[in-house]
């Protein structure tokens, strides 16, 4: 918590505040849609210059250490703003997350509603499983979150249809002679 919202984690009289080291990371428009950066060390800062060929930002001494680029705030929000937005724009979400995987910076990219089922850690994290609902046909959906070895969960069956469980519910209430006596007087279904 402090580490991303450290504004918020301080509270009372004489705490001095200040953004962040997080607080200037937003999405990057790229090439194909958007990413993000958190470059927290200096080898992290460093290496999101080399991904991005912007040696001029890596040499000046406004942005050389952690502690320069927290004096220097909105400097930095304005160089994401700016050079880095610039730089990464002409990049693919791949490309942008390879460079800056190759330089050990903390990144991401956005993947769209669309392309989630095929995204390779969704895959390799098996985050859907394929069902078959009794009228609507094959479907995606989301497994429990939680993998527990000796209790798996699974995904829970479809919700029943209108009525579908109703002579079951009427017979828990004690009203089963009841229902039917009405059916065969054709009053219910």
């Amino acid at each position: 918590w402090p580490d991303v919202a450290e504004e918020h984690a301080f509270v009372g009289p004489g705490v001095a505040t200040r953004p962040a080291p997080g607080s200037d990371a937003s999405l990057i428009r790229v090439a194909d849609g958007f990413a993000t950066a958190t470059p927290f060390s200096d080898a992290e800062f460093q290496g999101l210059c080399r991904a991005l060929g912007l040696a001029a930002v890596a040499a000046d001494p406004r942005f050389a250490t952690t502690a320069a680029r927290m004096q220097n705030v909105a400097a930095l929000s304005a160089l994401f703003r700016n050079e880095i937005a610039d730089a990464a724009r002409n990049m693919t979400r791949r490309e942008f997350a390879q460079a800056l995987d190759a330089e050990d910076v903390p990144a991401g990219v956005v993947v769209g509603v669309g392309e989630l089922a095929a995204d390779p850690q969704v895959v390799a994290n098996q985050t859907f499983a394929l069902t078959l609902h009794p009228r609507a046909g094959r479907m995606r959906e989301a497994r429990p979150a939680p993998r527990f070895g000796a209790t798996p969960a699974r995904v829970g069956g479809p919700a029943p249809g209108l009525g579908e469980h109703t002579d079951e519910v009427l017979a828990e209430l004690g009203l089963a002679d009841e229902i039917a006596a009405l059916r065969a007087m054709g009053v219910v279904a």
